[in-house]
């Protein structure tokens, strides 16, 4: 589906059937695939995954090709889905259980996939994500002050003694020396 008509996020309602409408706009994109939904996220942050058939084949091959166990074990688990002529998914009970999913969701598309969480779920996922982008901003700042003190270079440029040499066409030390 890679296609940037799915982004965005959009609240959604689940039916007493369990079937969640998509937005108007992604529905032209999808109903011309064969769908397969799938678990995602991690088992305190459960959502589903919606792929076309052709995007989850490719998802297969490149974990195939990763050695990503665990995530071809996840894909291995599709279920296929209809969108019926109103816009809707019927999700599986079992996938409707995992996901932990209320009345009230979240649709998030993905450009080549949708992701569907309860609200509750994503309102924590968005908050254990703004943790961890404030912890990766605190190392990368620490990394500059280690950089800028001289530990991994003399400066903050990330020159390094030896660089004159290789970039001059200098040899450097051989085996042995």
């Amino acid at each position: 589906m890679a296609n940037d008509e799915l982004s965005g996020e959009h609240g959604a309602k689940l039916d007493d059937m369990g079937r969640i409408s998509l937005p108007r706009q992604w529905c032209d994109v999808v109903e011309k695939h064969a769908l397969v939904m799938l678990r995602g996220g991690k088992p305190k942050l459960p959502c589903l995954c919606l792929y076309t058939i052709e995007d989850w084949k490719a998802e297969k091959v490149l974990a195939v090709q990763s050695v990503m166990l665990s995530k071809l074990e996840r894909l291995n688990q599709m279920i296929p889905v209809k969108m019926d002529k109103q816009g809707r998914i019927l999700i599986p009970p079992t996938l409707r259980k995992y996901g932990k999913l209320s009345k009230d969701c979240i649709l998030v598309g993905q450009d080549d996939h949708i992701v569907m969480w309860d609200e509750d779920r994503y309102d924590e996922y968005l908050e254990a994500e703004s943790e961890n982008f404030e912890a990766e901003e605190r190392a990368l700042k620490v990394l500059k002050l280690k950089m800028g003190e001289g530990v991994l270079g003399d400066g903050g440029d990330c020159a390094h003694s030896g660089a004159a040499g290789a970039d001059s066409g200098m040899a450097g030390p051989k085996r042995g020396d």
